[in-house]
């Protein structure tokens, strides 16, 4: 065996090597942005989970009404679900819960009534519908709530009223 002999890469070698991180490269950006479009979309489902629950338990809690909405201007119920969540004692118009849904990920709801009123004995009677967030036209998830009050993930396959137009409020 020859010790004097220069130990290196190949002009092959280091091409083909080359070409896997290139291939790599070009793969990773777009991985990446659908993981995080995924994830952000799946955190918007859970807080509007969270916030329903919240609005519900604070009406049986307290005995009083309570009523999640979409804001426009984050202080009043006007129905336009694209721009911010409210949670909302109605008697008072006071406001314990505010949340801004990020932009890229607008969610529809079709319903009964504009808002989801939960009333002390934890129903929403008058507030049956379903929440959907839809990428090109086709439900991601969807979120359903029935007049006892109870939340339930729709499958994907149902078809949600919003994904047909993609508008983002009521």
């Amino acid at each position: 065996m020859d010790q004097n002999q220069q130990k290196a890469f190949s002009l092959v070698e280091l091409m083909t090597v080359t070409c896997i991180v290139a291939v790599l490269i070009s793969i990773l950006p777009t991985t990446l942005g659908s993981l995080a479009r995924n994830n952000r979309e799946q955190a918007t489902r859970d807080t509007l989970l969270a916030l329903l629950s919240q609005a519900r338990t604070l009406s049986v809690t307290t005995q009083r009404p309570h009523v999640l909405c979409g804001s426009s201007d984050g202080d009043t119920c006007d129905g336009r679900w694209a721009r911010y969540w409210l949670v909302v004692t109605p008697h008072d118009n006071r406001v314990h819960q505010r949340y801004l849904p990020h932009e890229t990920t607008p969610v529809c709801w079709s319903g009964f009534s504009q808002d989801i009123r939960y009333v002390p004995n934890g129903t929403a009677p008058a507030s049956n519908g379903r929440f959907a967030l839809c990428r090109e036209q086709i439900p991601v998830w969807q979120v359903v709530i029935n007049r006892q009050g109870r939340v339930r993930l729709a499958s994907t396959t149902e078809r949600a009223a919003c994904c047909m137009t993609d508008h983002t409020g009521s």
